[in-house]
């Protein structure tokens, strides 16, 4: 067994925090959220002899955590049987956080963070391909703010900009994680509910959203 002390810039961790311990004291630095994918790529390892390719967080001693490239194969023996398994962990942190902000740029609305038009017409294409292949069906809603022009005219921008914030927070909390609210511009905005078994059910969503914008917003002192 051999861990190059390169892991304590991972880990925080000399190597010899981890030699002779069975590799459970090393998964109990991964993240939860992340074990389950690291244990079904080194199990299949194990069983089968395959080659694996994954990534995961690692939490740091400081508290932080850092996303790791790990990649390996299962090492035989003359009969063929797995005797171990040889591994790679290669610190991928810098270049992941810089795809999340590039993401962050490309695919959502600067103001809000609610996924752009670019992203919406993803998501609508892959959701239009499901319900065709499960004979689904889905809906798309258009809501448009009356007279947002007005209040950025009369009271500024940055009081506008403080209404759409607080239109797309109410927004998100009357809909279900699996739906997707954009910000076209303006006061504009488009729902994509992926899963609506029938008209009425739309509708029902339409008629709480209108609902819910009978409560008036507060934007510094301004209703």
């Amino acid at each position: 067994e051999f861990i190059s002390d390169v892991i304590k810039d991972i880990s925080g961790l000399p190597a010899a925090a981890f030699m002779g311990r069975s590799r459970a004291t090393f998964f109990e630095k991964v993240l939860p959220q992340d074990l389950p994918r690291l244990q079904d790529a080194f199990e299949g390892a194990v069983r089968g002899g395959a080659m694996f390719s994954v990534d995961y967080r690692i939490r740091h001693v400081n508290g932080d955590f850092r996303w790791v490239h790990d990649h390996g194969r299962a090492v035989r023996d003359g009969e063929g049987k797995v005797i171990h398994v040889d591994g790679v962990i290669s610190d991928t942190t810098e270049r992941t956080q810089e795809k999340e902000r590039f993401n962050q740029l490309v695919y959502y609305d600067a103001l809000t963070n609610l996924p752009n038009r670019e992203l919406f017409v993803d998501r609508l294409d892959q959701a239009v391909q499901q319900a065709r292949r499960k004979k689904e069906s889905g809906a798309v809603l258009a809501l448009d703010l009356d007279h947002f022009k007005r209040i950025n005219d009369t009271l500024g921008h940055s009081i506008g900009d403080q209404l759409i914030k607080a239109v797309s927070v109410r927004l998100l909390k009357m809909l279900f994680d699996s739906d997707t609210v954009t910000r076209i511009g303006g006061g504009a905005f488009i729902i994509l509910l992926p899963q609506v078994a029938k008209t009425e059910d739309a509708e029902n969503v339409a008629n709480k959203l209108l609902t819910a914008f009978k409560s008036p917003f507060l934007i510094n002192k301004h209703e």
